[in-house]
């Protein structure tokens, strides 16, 4: 019994234990984190090369999807051309649903590519700043000074004193070559261009504010002895100057007068920040753009980038270059081909039926989709002669051409003469049952008269087409 007991306390407190470890766990899976170039960026020359890439990176995801709309626009308009090309009644209403949902779509692409320029624009923007500034800090970091040798500075007054003298030396910065690098893509370095991954950084790592700060400069002035002794310049030290006792060491010279001049190195850090809120996976981090110096802060180039993740353009593929399967989970493809199927029928909410009802327009397979569509687009063509210019392309050749207009045109023409055609004939005229029935009684050819009604026909007398309503209707009037 206590063994029980004891077992029983051992393993409420380890499930209590593990509940209050679950919440950290899952904080820890879901820590951000940069992306894999990012979290290689540990000096200036990666977090300029991880800048340039990540710009070229956002350029390059805009163009390829502002690219795609165009294609897509053609494809709506071969979808009409193929619609309009005699094919099957199922052929004909998948391309008139394919057009309609294909115009839909880049519609939405247009609008999706306006409400995101802003975000990437400013993006761009702050990234090619931060890069220009990171690459003129790599070209002024200093590691050592040099100096020209000293001369002697008149007497005169300095700072309100009265008969100074000095000596003077031009002093010359030297950048550090170990802080040089390469910016190119296939330069040899941690930060690869093809491990840039916006779509997988929750974070960003960068140089401190700190570590892009100007070096500091040290000056040691020097001097001993009467300093108007010093008045020549010392050729083994550079920036003093001297009595006549100038050599390799200045122990023997009784007057001195110089100065060292010292920069201290540059020190890089990195730090993190969050493209999210603190706690809150949907919330973007607050800009600073507003504030002093704003488009240099972390915080804002890490909101507008949130703000893109959350707003990525889609690259997307005509209809009809899509898997099957695109077309069989879409709503709206299947909204158009159950009205077209049953007018004013809702749409069953079984996925299956949904399926089968795209299949039985699409087929049931990639190749059978290919086959029938596909081949529709940019197989099958377009054989018309308009005036005397003969036309024989496929649908997708003629899209969006002043030919590919001219062929709708010259279909929805026929169309609508077909359509005139049948209203100007009109129904078929009746003959009243009463009229028929007299005109057959008569069998002396003389007394079939059209006056009658009647009218002789393979030497017997009928009713005259027509002839009876007309008279029956003008016993009524």
């Amino acid at each position: 019994m206590y063994k029980i007991t004891t077992n029983s306390a051992l393993i409420l407190m380890l499930t209590h234990l593990i509940l209050m470890r679950l919440p950290v766990l899952r904080a820890a899976a879901k820590s951000p984190k940069p992306d894999t170039a990012g979290a290689k960026v540990a000096d200036l020359c990666g977090d300029a090369r991880y800048t340039r890439f990540l710009g070229d990176k956002l350029i390059e995801d805009y163009n390829e999807a502002l690219a795609t709309v165009p294609a897509l626009i053609k494809a709506a308009d071969a979808y009409t051309l193929a619609a309009s090309n005699p094919a099957s009644p199922t052929t004909r209403t998948a391309m008139q649903v394919l057009a309609e949902v294909q115009t839909m779509e880049a519609n939405a692409a247009s609008q999706e590519l306006a409400t995101a320029k802003p975000h990437y624009d400013l993006a761009i923007k702050l990234l090619k700043q931060r890069e220009g500034r990171l690459h003129a800090i790599i070209q002024s970091s200093y590691n050592q000074v040099t100096q020209t040798d000293g001369a002697t500075i008149s007497s005169g007054t300095v700072k309100g004193k009265a008969s100074t003298v000095g000596c003077k030396a031009t002093a010359t910065l030297v950048p550090d070559q170990s802080k040089n690098c390469s910016l190119a893509r296939e330069a040899d370095h941690a930060v690869k261009y093809t491990d840039v991954n916006l779509q997988q950084a929750t974070q960003l790592q960068h140089l401190t504010e700190d570590s892009l700060k100007h070096q500091k400069i040290t000056a040691k002035a020097f001097g001993t002895g009467a300093a108007t002794s010093a008045t020549t310049a010392s050729s083994n030290h550079h920036g003093f100057c001297v009595d006549d006792h100038d050599g390799p060491s200045l122990t023997s010279a009784t007057a001195i007068l110089g100065a060292e001049i010292e920069i201290e190195a540059r020190t890089v850090r990195t730090q993190q920040t969050n493209l999210h809120a603190s706690g809150d996976g949907n919330k973007c981090t607050a800009t600073k753009i507003t504030e002093a110096w704003g488009e240099q802060e972390a915080d804002t180039l890490a909101s507008v980038l949130c703000t893109i993740k959350q707003q990525k353009v889609a690259k997307r593929l005509p209809l009809h270059k899509q898997p099957l399967t695109n077309l069989e989970i879409s709503v709206q493809i299947a909204e158009a081909l159950n009205q077209v199927q049953s007018p004013g029928s809702p749409l069953t909410d079984d996925a299956k039926e949904k399926k089968q009802l795209v299949n039985k327009y699409f087929g049931s397979s990639d190749n059978e989709f290919k086959a029938k569509i596909e081949k529709a687009i940019e197989t099958t063509e377009v054989d018309v002669t308009i005036g005397k210019t003969k036309i024989k392309k496929t649908p997708l050749a003629l899209a969006g051409t002043d030919e590919g207009i001219k062929v709708l045109s010259y279909y929805h023409g026929k169309e609508l003469a077909a359509k005139a055609e049948t209203t100007v004939l009109g129904p078929v005229p009746t003959v009243a049952k009463e009229t028929s029935d007299k005109c057959k009684t008569i069998t002396d050819k003389e007394k079939c008269k059209a006056e009658d009604g009647c009218a002789l026909k393979d030497e017997k007398c009928v009713a005259a087409q027509g002839k009876g309503q007309e008279k029956k209707e003008e016993h009524f009037q």
